[in-house]
Formats: structure tokens, C-alpha cells, sequence
């Protein structure tokens, strides 16, 4: 369960930081919808585990 906590902070830290890349002009909706896609099995696993 903490695991997955840690993984999430440090799966939307990537994401802001992609959202940054996005808004300086860097093309990275991919790597936005794959963390979003990291995001959402992380918190699937953590629902499941609670």
C-alpha cells in the first residue's frame, strides 16, 4: 500500500513535469498518457489492496 502511494507522488510529479514540457512546446501528449495510464493502474492495485 505504501508502495503504491510512493509511486503515485512520483508518477504525478512526471506528469506535472510533462505537462511543463507540453506547455514549453515539447510534443509529449504520449509520454502524458502513458503516466496517465501508470497513474490509473496504480491506483486500481491500491483500491484492490485496501
Amino acid at each position: 500500500m505504501i508502495i503504491a502511494l510512493a509511486s503515485t507522488k512520483m508518477n504525478l510529479m512526471t506528469l506535472l513535469w510533462g505537462w511543463k514540457k507540453t506547455l514549453q512546446g515539447e510534443k509529449s501528449k504520449k509520454m502524458l498518457f502513458f503516466v496517465f495510464f501508470l497513474n490509473t493502474q496504480t491506483l486500481c492495485l491500491f483500491l484492490a489492496s485496501d
